[in-house]
């Protein structure tokens, strides 16, 4: 199971346990670094254990990408804290945080949502594009596009000729002249 830090890489990850007696266990939420790498701020999707150099931050109401959206705001607390100024509960609990709000002056989450959403499929196509660029070939349904594949994947929409993209390791002579890395 990962054990996160206060590490600012491998999204605060510092090594792997096997001890899940007496720990306490975490799941879909985010960690900022209290300490070391101070502000650094990750989502966590997975189960994991904590150090007590991490706060964890969890809401039920929250999904992927709000939490996307939240990570990157509170990342900017690296700029206020530090190593000798370090952020405990008490820290955190009187800071203040600018989000985008609706008209009614709420926290507009449809807004932090759909941002999240578009910052995954960029990521999503830099990573095939990144395969590609390293002679890796996505097969995939005939008529789906990566493009479409991505959407789908990510949205969470299902699609009857969609299967999960499989990478295959192929030579040169294997792609086409016109599979310049656009996802087509």
């Amino acid at each position: 199971m990962p054990y996160v830090s206060s590490s600012s890489v491998i999204n605060g990850i510092d090594a792997f346990i096997s001890n899940n007696n007496g720990v306490r266990i975490y799941v879909n939420c985010l960690t900022i670094a209290n300490s070391g790498s101070v502000g650094s701020c990750h989502y966590h999707p997975y189960r994991f254990v904590a150090s007590d150099h991490v706060t964890s931050l969890h809401n039920p109401h929250l999904n992927l990408y709000h939490y996307i959206f939240l990570a990157a705001i509170l990342s900017r607390l690296s700029e206020k804290y530090n190593f000798n100024r370090e952020i405990n509960d008490s820290r955190i609990s009187r800071e203040k945080v600018l989000l985008p709000s609706t008209n009614t002056g709420l926290p507009d989450y449809a807004y932090m949502e759909e941002y999240g959403r578009q910052v995954m499929t960029e990521k999503y196509r830099q990573y095939f594009n990144y395969l590609k660029s390293k002679q890796w070939h996505l097969k995939k349904s005939p008529g789906t596009n990566c493009a479409e594949a991505i959407f789908l994947l990510h949205s969470g929409l299902s699609a009857p000729r969609l299967h999960l993209p499989l990478m295959v390791d192929v030579g040169d002579d294997d792609l086409d002249d016109d599979d310049e890395g656009n996802g087509e």
